[in-house]
């Protein structure tokens, strides 16, 4: 084999592992999440704001046939600035690209929007050393930024999350029409 055969046959193994521990994780989240959740609603703890309900697992609401669980209540995220008219129908049918290094933050927001989209996908936003792809805001693409500034902005497809998990909550209960 070329020095250039092998290399392009790296890339593709790295690729693939990178794949798989992808889905180990989204699915071992998605596990976590679900063990929680009582179809009964035996599990919650009777707290409710704005039709989201506490669980064991977090806080939990209905987007149609969809459970949707975050970690924080909507009181919680109050003081978070939602600056987007994104909606969880606008990533209908398209590919969300999320720049997320965290992978709890990655594993909330792809687990929110999973039904919606027609795939969810890490990316960078602009040049990265990671190996994914490149994207702009010509793509559905959340960008989120560990920052002490709790705000969410938007640019063209692009969503701008600047914060902790509470900023990430208050952009999915923005997006599904809680807040």
């Amino acid at each position: 084999m070329t020095a250039q055969e092998q290399e392009a046959r790296r890339q593709r193994n790295g690729r693939v592992l990178a794949v798989l521990m992808l889905l180990i994780l989204l699915g071992s989240t998605a596990g976590y999440a679900f063990l929680y959740y009582d179809e009964n609603n035996q599990g919650t703890t009777g707290a409710e704001e704005n039709g989201v309900q506490q669980t064991a697992a977090g806080w939990s609401f209905k987007a149609g046939e969809q459970t949707i669980t975050v970690q924080h209540s909507p009181s919680e995220t109050a003081n978070s600035t939602v600056l987007t008219t994104k909606t969880a129908s606008d990533y209908a049918g398209t590919t969300l690209y999320i720049d997320a290094e965290n992978q709890a933050i990655y594993a909330e927001i792809a687990l929110a929007f999973n039904t919606y989209a027609s795939r969810v996908q890490p990316a960078c936003y602009g040049d990265c050393e990671r190996n994914v792809p490149e994207v702009n805001c010509s793509q559905a693409l959340i960008v989120w930024s560990d920052s002490v500034a709790d705000t969410v902005s938007e640019q063209e497809q692009c969503v701008f999350i600047k914060g902790d998990m509470r900023t990430v909550d208050a952009f999915i209960y923005r997006a599904f029409g809680i807040q």
